[in-house]
């Protein structure tokens, strides 16, 4: 009977544990300026397998442009991992994007198309 109790006792621990495996990771050139680091994460629950849509996807980049409001996006870091629970299943898929949030450079040409003064001389 007691051996009985310790092999549930286990299956249960076993159960409840979960496995996490990167499916994708991609990056993009680091900027220069790294002082305005942003993070981003997205989260879905998936059970028994059956994902109906990837709609969590298409809300990074709104996130991403509001993480970083007046500068542009460099540096994108994206992991795609998934996390296996309770006798796999259930999954969690989760999506975290590391970038820098960087100042837009500035356009050196004036209206007329023409280069400002102090870059014409050089040239």
């Amino acid at each position: 009977m007691v051996k009985r109790l310790h092999f549930i006792w286990f299956g249960l621990v076993l159960s409840s544990l979960g496995c996490t495996f990167a499916r994708s990771i991609s990056q993009t050139n680091l900027p220069q300026d790294r002082r305005h680091p942003i993070k981003v994460v997205n989260e879905k629950l998936i059970f028994l397998g059956f994902n109906f849509d990837n709609d969590q996807a298409f809300k990074l980049p709104e996130k991403l442009r509001n993480a970083c409001p007046k500068g542009a996006v460099q540096g994108v870091l994206t992991k795609d991992l998934i996390t296996m629970y309770f006798l796999f299943f259930v999954w969690a898929e989760v999506t975290r994007v590391e970038a820098y949030c960087v100042n837009p450079p500035k356009n050196i040409a004036q209206e007329d198309g023409s280069l400002p003064d102090e870059l014409a001389t050089g040239l």
